[in-house]
């Protein structure tokens, strides 16, 4: 493999201990819903601890993904306040995401798009472990996971602990973090607090957020957590390749897009047992959100069309999972577990905007719902002490429904749609050697069309009858794919190194993909891709010294239209990441890494390509006395990087690019962990 040398980072050691690679028997949650060794299960797995959430210079959760073999991230604000993870080729342009993210066991997608607020997640210092499943999870995870599913579990310290963080950098930046665990009435609790606000690398790019997370038990198997978040941002839009010049500037049209968010959770979490026969849990869940949000559509390279959104959006749900273990179960079977939930979502859509007079127009108001039932079931048997098996099955079932209010003579719009949606899993593990296990897994996949994608009125003006478009399209159906997977985890010693290997092959088709059909202006499901590619990790701990590298090389295209064969547009084909990390005695800790992303085309036709890019960051820490100095730098080397682009949607063959950060400086002092 071309970037093999890198897998050769580490370099032996002396005295002193490094952080040590996650052990590939690691017991994980994500890839079963039950505790299983990483090893065993028939999934694509990645852990990530916070030893190494804090090793590097990360401006959000989402930079911390680069390192994980098969992600890629889009920074759409230039500093990564705004990101936007693609993984395995699935890519939603910031309109939607194929990766579900999961914080404490609660989905934090964005109910209308199905985005990620990355700001309002936990702070990386209040972060235990991430667990990432790469590829189908939908037999476990339903709507959404068709690329991926990340799980988050945020640290519960014990009790009279408490640690902090602050933080400074480059254009106007400043950051903090603290959490807190004690007894309050006798009762375990634990909070945490974050803030982070910068100016921006371009122009109109400012963002302040800030979160706010307690939880504590009511009793010994009743947890109660509640969850603030609140931003402020700008957004700087696209950049015309005219106007790019050094990446940091914004085109007048976007100087008022940008808005603001706030958003609450609370969740009562039951974890029961059945005697000898297993555990039960349970939960409720209730969040809401407010988003005012003003945004502008590039339809040509003069003009933008500029549209005020009001959001407001109410959630409730509850779940149970039963995990029946061998006690009870025939001879060979592992595991069994059964779950079921339900959840409603509402929500207020409101579109305005101003003219150029200050009047105020309304455009679209309307009331929408989301109602979804699931069942899900999961085995998992050891026939042999070197063969395990696993079978996962789950249904899910939506329905959708949007009324939009008109004054005379305007018509209403309403409509009301129901989705279902069934997949089943298979996977067999086998130990090939004493440290080696080999797997292969089969599976259906699915993906709901978000509310937005089938319900959204914004307005948009075109130049013919009749005069006002809107581009989604109530007859959307689910997109539907199929995965094969097969893979490897293997542990050795070398020279005194442990060292940790993944290799994993792939291959996803989806059909009923969404597009968009320049006859009718809206989505329709018409296109359908094939996704392959081939993802290799590699830990290595030795002394002082640890380093990780992950390379993935992915095809993904189109297998539809005119431009059958074609790379699908905006996607690498090729994302490298590594890092190597030394930790001498009683000096603290260097950090190094690189990361690359290559062969990526702005248009469908792959007529052109946005630039390749390689991007190093660095970091050094110190204890001193109580307190360790953080001094780091993101991009270390000014690299001219271009997140993404697209062509001008008006036809004019020029195209708009996201500029991303050059060098940026850090600054940290933290007590505890």
């Amino acid at each position: 493999m071309k970037y093999a040398f890198l897998f050769l980072l580490a370099v032996p050691g002396s005295a002193g201990s490094a952080q040590e690679p996650t052990s590939l028997g690691t017991v994980v949650v994500v890839a079963e819903r039950a505790p299983t060794p990483m090893n065993l299960s028939t999934a694509a797995v990645t852990r990530l601890t916070s030893a190494d959430l804090a090793r590097f210079p990360n401006a959000t959760l989402a930079d911390v993904l680069r390192r994980v073999p098969g992600f890629a991230v889009v920074d759409f604000d230039g500093s990564g306040r705004d990101p936007q993870v693609m993984v395995r080729g699935f890519y939603g342009g910031g309109e939607a995401d194929y990766v579900l993210v999961i914080v404490d066991g609660r989905v934090v997608n964005q109910v209308h798009n199905g985005t990620i607020t990355w700001e309002t997640l936990p702070p990386l210092s209040s972060i235990e472990s991430i667990e990432v499943v790469r590829g189908s999870a939908s037999s476990l995870h339903g709507d959404a996971a068709v690329a991926g599913v990340i799980n988050i579990v945020t640290r519960r310290p014990s009790r009279g602990t408490a640690s902090w963080r602050v933080g400074a950098e480059s254009d106007g930046g400043v950051n903090g973090s603290a959490e807190l665990a004690n007894q309050f009435q006798q009762r375990d609790f634990n909070a945490s607090v974050g803030f982070d606000r910068t100016d921006g690398y371009r122009d109109h790019a400012s963002r302040t957020s800030a979160t706010a997370r307690a939880s504590m038990r009511l009793a010994r198997v009743l947890r109660a957590s509640l969850g603030l978040g609140w931003r402020n941002f700008e957004e700087p839009g696209p950049l015309l390749a005219s106007l790019r010049g050094d990446g940091t500037g914004s085109d007048p049209r976007f100087r008022n897009d940008g808005g603001e968010d706030k958003e609450w959770n609370l969740n009562f979490d039951h974890d029961g047992s059945l005697g000898a026969g297993g555990n039960l849990f349970s939960s409720f869940r209730t969040s809401g959100r407010s988003t005012d949000l003003t945004r502008t559509l590039p339809l040509s390279p003069a003009f933008g069309d500029t549209k005020d959104r009001e959001l407001r959006v109410i959630q409730m749900g509850v779940s149970t999972q039963a995990n029946l273990t061998p006690t009870i179960l025939p001879p060979g079977v592992d595991r069994f577990s059964v779950g079921a939930s339900a959840d409603v979502a509402t929500f207020d859509s409101r579109y305005t905007s101003t003219s150029i007079e200050g009047i105020s127009n309304e455009h679209s108001v309307g009331e929408g719902r989301r109602g979804t039932l699931n069942a899900f079931a999961h085995l998992a048997a050891t026939s042999t002490e070197w063969l395990r098996w696993t079978f996962g099955i789950r249904a899910d079932y939506f329905n959708d429904s949007f009324d939009e209010s008109a004054a005379p003579p305007a018509e209403g719009f309403s409509a009301n749609n129901s989705h279902f949606a069934f997949s089943p899993k298979m996977g067999i593990n086998v130990r090939y050697a004493a440290s080696g296990r080999a797997w292969i897994s089969a599976s259906r996949t699915f993906k709901a069309p978000t509310l937005d994608q089938q319900f959204d009125r914004r307005p948009i003006p075109v130049p013919f009858p009749p005069g006002e478009v809107t581009t989604s399209n109530p007859d959307l159906e689910p997109q539907r794919g199929t995965s094969a997977e097969v893979g490897l985890y293997h542990d050795l010693t070398v020279a005194n190194a442990r060292v940790g290997v993944t290799l994993t092959l792939y291959e996803i088709t989806m059909r009923n993909e969404l597009d968009f059909d320049l006859q009718t202006l809206r989505y329709v499901n018409i296109a359908r891709s094939r996704h392959r590619g081939t993802e290799a990790g590699l830990n290595i701990s030795h002394g002082i010294t640890s380093a990780f590298a992950s390379v993935s090389l992915q095809n993904a295209i189109s297998r539809a239209g005119p431009n059958v064969g074609k790379q699908l547009k905006a996607v690498p084909g090729e994302v490298l990441s590594a890092g190597v990390t030394v930790t001498p005695p009683r000096l603290g800790t260097g950090s190094l890494s690189i990361t690359r992303m290559a062969d990526m085309f702005i248009d469908d036709a792959n007529t052109e390509r946005i630039p390749s890019w390689t991007r190093v960051d660095l970091q050094v820490s110190r204890p001193v006395g109580a307190f360790e100095v953080i001094v780091g730098a993101r991009n270390v080397l000014d690299a001219d990087i271009n997140s993404t682009a697209f062509l001008d949607p008006g036809g004019s063959g020029q195209a708009y690019y996201y500029p991303a950060a050059g060098r940026a400086l850090i600054l940290g002092l933290r007590h505890g962990r």
